[in-house]
């Protein structure tokens, strides 16, 4: 067995299992937490009465929503081999819903960090409610219909939901991921609890309500706490990210432990949307007596209700008479308080304790269905790793006279795996049957205009079909295949290949012979690849007055590659991980007893391989 796939393997299935007990983790006790937040924050009249803590219920909520809808769906994408994203509606929904939620919960953070500060300095009349309103609402307006463009440029491609236009891939990448949920609003949430912090070191000394001033200094404290969280959990994964963006031509492996860290830093990301609760738990004393407030509430009315059921003549105490915060209250109801939140404390360990084991053993080792199924998941990691690549534009050259047999079984099969694909034909109606007309018509045929008929014309026709591809959609593909209709492609196969090759570099990929060109050149008959930089330089070579490349005449795949000489395009190396050729140029009956001629085995700049 290969080490280094047993390495990959390995890797991905770590990223698996990290996936489904950390992310599963994180999303039970995020909703729980912020379930309670809410309640909390909603309950008592000082809280519901300050700014910050609106801005609190706001974020919460939301986080609430990001974990449902952003994460539940990545667990069981990345963990369950469960993508409900392959359907194109779900994909943009999901997506659109995501970068909302992101976008306001940083936003609204952002807003309290600096409430916190203008609430202690001489501009606190702009801390208020009404214009805590207005600014939540705009935001989740103008949020709303930026996003708009992810409803347009994500899309399910090939069972993958992903971005469909190259350049909106660079401005997420660049700016909207690192800038617009990283560096920005962490500056700054950093900014304003520095001057918080330092405007919260005077504030005791001021002439105030101290009921307001303990609820200020704890709503602080909250606040600069959560946003420290915050940006300790958002660093490493804009970090990496951006590290991410530089990395080109890493082999197999280095993309598996890329995986495994990306899977890392990104559960700790989500942290940021379910460790509010916790945080507030343990920095603020007042909202854990308000936490014991509400669930003693609860269970005194239940055990209140009960016992008015079975005697109705007797008249219980309420709530509001056990707990009034303002009442004198003797000092044994404070020692049940003490008693009833110790022992709520250990009530909610436990609960979690439950959860968590009952979540693990769903992966143990004594779960024969698990371990089928992850059995079975594990021969899927490389299917699944490489439906995560570049986006494909597929030229097939043909003529009318196979409409019928050969561009039909493309059509059928390998054409529509490919991200797009044309046929590149001539059309000539009055040389055609009604046939093939009638089949013409429901097929993609590139809309390029004086194309000569002929087998001696294929360089004209193979010219036409790249500069076609470079004027219409050079930026919205990362390769560039031309392949003949006689033709069979994996197209899996292909864009796993090119997953691991950098398409800014002027390379081409195919079966390389070692003549007619220099560094030798591309079987034509077993299909190429160009990189995106490798199309407009040849695009240029054409439109270059002084250029030697030829626009027609000639065998087709010697005049491309010395047309791309020109420019210092040259071929790279197509083997695998056992140095086997990947692009085949003879028929598989060849390949497979070895039935090759001399000459044949003379041009090949690697020796033929055969099962024989």
């Amino acid at each position: 067995m290969d080490t280094s796939n047993s390495i990959e393997d390995a890797l991905n299935f770590a990223s698996e299992q990290i996936s489904i007990y950390f992310g599963l983790s994180i999303l039970i006790l995020g909703v729980i937490g912020g379930i309670l937040n809410l309640i909390v924050f909603t309950t008592l009249k000082t809280f519901r009465e300050t700014t910050c803590a609106f801005y609190l219920t706001v974020v919460s909520s939301v986080n609430i929503g990001q974990l449902i809808i952003s994460l539940f769906i990545r667990i069981l994408s990345d963990g369950f081999n469960t993508d409900i994203r392959k359907i194109s509606w779900v994909c943009k929904i999901h997506i659109y819903m995501a970068s909302v939620f992101a976008l306001i919960a940083m936003t609204v953070m952002c807003f309290a960090t600096i409430d916190q500060y203008i609430s202690m300095t001489k501009y606190r009349r702009f801390s208020n409610l009404q214009l805590a309103h207005y600014g939540v609402i705009s935001t989740c307006f103008i949020w709303s219909i930026y996003t708009i463009s992810f409803l347009i440029f994500w899309d399910s491609s090939s069972g993958v939901c992903t971005i469909n236009n190259l350049s909106f891939s660079i401005y997420s990448s660049r700016f909207h991921f690192p800038i617009l949920l990283g560096f920005l609003p962490i500056s700054i949430m950093i900014t304003f609890s520095i001057l918080a912090f330092h405007s919260a070191r005077t504030l005791i000394s001021r002439q105030m309500n101290i009921v307001r001033l303990s609820r200020d200094r704890q709503l602080t404290a909250m606040t600069l706490v959560h946003v420290m969280f915050i940006i300790i959990t958002t660093i490493p994964y804009v970090v990496f990210f951006v590290y991410l963006l530089n990395q080109h031509n890493t082999n197999p492996e280095q993309t598996a432990r890329n995986n495994l860290i990306f899977t890392i830093v990104l559960l700790i990301s989500y942290s940021t949307y379910s460790g509010s609760f916790y945080i507030y738990c343990c920095v603020s004393e007042r909202f854990r007596r308000q936490l014991v407030y509400v669930l003693m509430k609860v269970c005194i009315n239940r055990w209140q209700q009960w016992i008015n059921n079975r005697n109705h003549n007797r008249i219980m105490p309420t709530m509001e008479m056990i707990l009034d915060t303002h009442a004198i209250r003797p000092r044994g109801t404070f020692l049940e308080i003490m008693i009833f939140e110790t022992r709520l404390v250990s009530v909610g360990l436990a609960l979690t304790c439950l959860i968590l084991i009952t979540t693990f053993y769903v992966g143990s080792h004594t779960n024969i269905s698990y371990i089928e199924f992850q059995n079975i998941k594990l021969r899927n990691v490389r299917i699944h790793s490489e439906l995560l690549s570049p986006r494909i534009l597929c030229l097939i050259i043909t003529a009318p006279k196979y409409f019928l047999d050969r561009v039909k079984a493309v059509n059928a099969t390998w054409g529509p795996r490919c991200d797009r694909y044309f046929f590149i034909t001539e059309y000539i109606p009055q040389n055609m049957t009604l046939e093939q007309i009638n089949f013409a018509q429901q097929i993609p045929i590139a809309p390029i205009q004086n194309i000569t008929p002929g087998y001696d014309h294929l360089t004209q026709k193979s010219t036409l079909a790249f500069l076609f591809a470079y004027k219409k959609y050079f930026n919205d593909f990362d390769w560039f295949v031309k392949a003949d209709d006689d033709t069979y492609l994996i197209v899996e196969n292909l864009k796993a290949f090119l997953s691991q090759q950098n398409t800014s570099e002027p390379v081409t990929f195919g079966y390389n012979y070692k003549v007619h060109a220099q560094r030798g050149m591309h079987a034509g008959g077993a299909s190429y690849a160009l990189s995106r930089e490798s199309l407009r330089r040849f695009y240029e070579a054409h439109k270059d007055p002084n250029s030697t490349c030829r626009a027609d005449g000639g065998a087709e795949d010697i005049e491309i590659a010395k047309c791309l000489r020109t420019k210092d395009v040259y071929p790279g190396q197509s083997l695998d991980k056992q140095n086997r050729e990947l692009f085949h140029p003879l028929k598989y009956i060849d390949h497979f007893f070895g039935d090759i001629v001399t000459s044949f085995k003379e041009m090949t700049e690697h020796p033929l391989q055969s099962v024989s």
